[in-house]
């Protein structure tokens, strides 16, 4: 893939070491909004990069949030009927628009970190961790503008294209940034 400023990655973001929570564990507010205790770190560590390590991330844009459930697909987080498991994983499609142009397999590497952070009401309470969904597969990455074109326009069929952008004027901070679902979920575009 050639150098570009606007790049999109797909986040396949996996179970982490133990268990996640049981559905008894979430309120009915977040049984009925998980968003409500989901939380998206987006790790920003462009060290990775090398000699393009000053490249600044200027505006974030959620093409899909990763936890919406749509046409059958094994991504996304729900509860099955009669199932106290929460069954899926997220996967948030997200586009990146840059100061400058890198390498996009480089810039996946600059965000391996990202994670999804679900604490429910009750975790809080009683002073649990959080449960993370992280990529340790390496499953990551970053798409053509054609895959990224093809996924906008599944997303949109499946009415859940979103679109909420969010901008740096200063650029990313390092290290990264957390973003509370109920920020960039639910918000279609049109």
């Amino acid at each position: 893939m050639a150098k570009s400023d606007d790049i999109t990655i797909r986040f396949a973001l996996n179970r982490s070491e133990g268990p996640p929570p049981l559905k008894s564990e979430f309120s009915e507010v977040e049984l009925t909004d998980l968003r409500s205790c989901l939380a998206l770190s987006i790790c920003w560590e462009p060290q990775q990069m090398g000699k393009e390590a000053a490249a600044r991330i200027c505006s974030v844009e959620f093409l899909y949030d990763g936890i919406t459930r749509f046409n059958g697909e094994e991504f996304g987080y729900w509860f099955e009927e009669g199932v106290d498991e929460l069954c899926g994983y997220p996967a948030p499609i997200i586009r990146f628009k840059l100061d400058c142009k890198v390498d996009p397999g480089d810039f996946a590497r600059a965000l391996f970190g990202t994670s999804l952070r679900l604490l429910t009401s009750s975790m809080h309470e009683c002073g649990a961790d959080p449960f993370f969904a992280e990529d340790h597969n390496g499953y990551t990455s970053a798409l053509t503008h054609r895959q990224r074109d093809r996924w906008i326009a599944y997303l949109g069929a499946g009415g859940v294209l979103c679109g909420k952008t969010f901008v740096f004027p200063d650029g990313m901070s390092e290290g990264g940034h957390l973003l509370p679902a109920i920020e960039f979920s639910g918000v279609p575009k049109g």
